[in-house]
């Protein structure tokens, strides 16, 4: 088999291991996919988010800058970084990446919410405002 089919094989096991909760099995396989094709950014967003969860936040970072590399308008690993530096104590640099995320769909509520809790880390106050007139501006 090519090595292009191998990764292949190894990203979709990896998935069905993710689906069912084997975490760890998972990043094995998504490893050895990239050990054989590197320029996928998916697997890259995935690991970030298993980073994130396990508090390794440098390699966090590093796994969705890997993934804005490849594919820079991926606004899925622009949302996680975001989160994983709100969870790494990087409360300016999150705030950056979530409201650059907010601003490219304000109506999504689930961005908002985000941008409101890195917000709150911050002024709670402030936040609260910030949440309510956004809200009211997409009514």
């Amino acid at each position: 088999l090519s090595d292009e089919v191998r990764a292949k094989m190894h990203y979709e096991r990896g998935n069905y291991y993710d689906s069912v909760g084997l975490r760890d099995l998972a990043r094995l396989d998504f490893n050895q996919s990239l050990q054989l094709n590197p320029a996928q950014p998916d697997i890259f967003n995935l690991l970030g988010v298993y980073f994130t969860q396990v508090g390794e936040f440098d390699a966090a970072y590093e796994a969705f800058d890997s993934t804005l590399e490849l594919a820079p308008d991926n606004s899925y690993a622009e949302r996680n970084r975001a989160i994983a530096l709100y969870y790494g104590g990087r409360i300016d640099l999150a705030l950056e990446d979530m409201t650059k995320h907010y601003q490219e769909m304000p109506s999504d509520p689930f961005r908002a919410l985000w941008l409101y809790i890195i917000e709150a880390d911050q002024n709670p106050e402030q936040a609260k405002a910030n949440l309510q007139q956004r809200y009211q501006q997409d009514r």
